[in-house]
């Protein structure tokens, strides 16, 4: 599956009734999965839990609805987004990524 069809797979389960105040609101909102991937993290690593790692995908794939969601609703695409994150991350990380330093 690319990205333009997940998306358009997104849009297709998406509630267009509310104002787009209110679909905002409820991307806001629906972002708090990444909470539920911290929570097994928590588990995992603190509790010292087993948690199979499908129950991870599974909220993360939660986290890449609501993310997708907000990119559609907003007028970008994911590809436009990971794109400007990419720029940035080169920007601040010319060399790549060094432990100690800034």
């Amino acid at each position: 599956m690319t990205i333009n069809e997940y998306e358009t797979s997104v849009m297709r389960t998406w509630n267009k009734t509310p104002s787009w105040d209110m679909q905002l609101v409820n991307v806001a909102l629906g972002l708090g999965e990444s909470g539920e991937v911290q929570n097994l993290v928590k588990k995992l690593i603190l509790h010292k839990r087993t948690v199979p790692i499908e129950l991870i995908w599974d909220e993360l794939g939660d986290v890449l609805y609501y993310v997708v969601a907000a990119c559609q609703i907003t007028g970008t695409s994911v590809e436009t987004i990971m794109e400007m994150n990419r720029k940035k991350l080169e920007e601040r990380y010319p060399g790549g990524f060094k432990e100690g330093v800034n």
